[in-house]
């Protein structure tokens, strides 16, 4: 079938306008599950292929031909040398960066070389925090590669915290990334150490939920709940929550804002509204830190709307993770992100594959702070774990003087 019939049939166009083009930080069709679902790869690849030609012959400016954007697009297509994963898909880009094809080089070497020059092309660590390739938990990773490397053959299965770019900026942001990698592969930057993982809260197995009348969401809010959150609402006579107590040491702390609940739902929701996601503002935390203290003693389910509802302030919250609303309190733990306190009492949204040990670190270009992993206890050198969110600490407050708790010090990242 001839290429102009096919996109004539695929509707590439309208498609375009209404989900956009598949870049570095955006799949298929956006965040419209339904099409994924019903229709799937048979649409998807076909539409790769038509969006990459707009790409050729628009210039790439318009529709994403940049070397990232490409390696992202194509990323799950096959290649028989895993090195023409980036060798193969230079001559799509608008900019090769430099790259040439060279096939006496290692796979890890030519892996390693991209990985490096993307970063000092787009002066930010975006590649590690926000790319489309699992690193840490990926089976199918090559295993020569240094952890913060991504394999750009086997992409995995990245959750990334978000698409947009602007949301967060709790690292340096410098012209350029001063940063240097080791003959091992090692990476090396000076960055701010802020606290190590304490707790983990996982997913909820059918074994550990009390049951009803709670509905499934907000039984998860409440399992992952601290104990001495659930005695408040205890106090205040919901008996019930006694089922929901953990009996463990949760770490606890001052808080920033002399609302430890509020803390809490703020870390379950990243601070944001979604979609398209965005930070939470002072006029919806008003609302939101009635609802929530009012929920706390009566934590059940029902539909939020929209904050432009003139009866929002009497709808209570939904965590039913449907998207009916623009307020979804588990919106992250429905995309496989798990709770988490540090010790000295931070709240955290997770990877999956984060643990009790793991360090908090704030990155230069990094834009939010990120997992590391001793490789022993008394070892200097940190394997990569990925993205997180750290309540207080994701809007440059590890780089004020005086903030009591990061500290400067050097990261050699394996």
């Amino acid at each position: 079938m001839p290429w102009a019939e096919l996109e004539a049939f695929l509707d590439t166009d309208r498609y375009i306008d209404r989900y956009g083009v598949p870049d570095a930080f955006h799949g298929h069709f956006s965040h419209e599950m339904s099409i994924r679902t019903h229709f799937g790869d048979s649409v998807v690849y076909p539409h790769i292929l038509a969006h990459q030609r707009r790409a050729v012959k628009g210039g790439g400016n318009e529709y994403g031909a940049s070397l990232l954007d490409v390696l992202a697009r194509f990323r799950h297509a096959g290649a028989t040398d895993a090195r023409d994963k980036v060798f193969g898909l230079l001559g799509l880009c608008s900019d090769t960066l430099g790259i040439q094809s060279n096939y006496s080089l290692s796979i890890r070497d030519v892996y390693i070389d991209c990985s490096v020059k993307l970063i000092k092309h787009h002066g930010n660590l975006d590649l590690l925090c926000q790319g489309p390739w699992e690193l840490l938990g990926n089976e199918g990773r090559n295993p020569e590669l240094p952890s913060w490397c991504p394999d750009y053959a086997h992409a995995g299965e990245s959750r990334i915290l978000f698409a947009q770019r602007d949301i967060y900026a709790s690292g340096p942001e410098l012209p350029q990334v001063p940063f240097a990698i080791l003959s091992s592969g090692a990476l090396v930057l000076d960055g701010f150490a802020v606290d190590d993982i304490a707790v983990v809260r996982g997913p909820v197995g059918a074994d550990t939920i009390p049951g009803p009348p709670f509905s499934p969401g907000v039984q998860t809010a409440l399992l992952w709940m601290p104990d001495s959150l659930l005695r408040e609402g205890i106090d205040q006579g919901h008996d019930d929550l006694a089922s929901f107590l953990k009996y463990d040491n949760v770490p606890s702390r001052h808080c920033h804002t002399d609302n430890r609940l509020e803390e809490y739902w703020r870390t379950l929701t990243l601070d944001c509204m979604r979609m398209p996601s965005r930070r939470l503002r002072e006029k919806e935390l008003v609302t939101l830190r009635g609802v929530f203290q009012r929920w706390l003693v009566a934590p059940f389910d029902s539909y939020l709307t929209s904050f432009e509802d003139p009866g929002f302030t009497e709808t209570k919250i939904s965590f039913t993770g449907s998207g009916s609303g623009d307020f979804d309190p588990l919106h992250a733990a429905y995309h496989g992100w798990h709770f988490a306190v540090s010790r000295t009492g931070l709240y955290c949204m997770v990877p999956r594959v984060a643990k009790p040990g793991d360090h908090i670190a704030v990155l230069p270009g990094a834009k939010v702070p990120v997992l590391l992993r001793p490789r022993d206890a008394h070892s200097l050198t940190f394997e990569w774990v990925g993205a997180c969110y750290v309540h207080g600490f994701m809007d440059g407050e590890a780089l004020q003087p005086n903030n009591g708790i990061a500290k400067g010090r050097r990261y050699e990242i394996a």
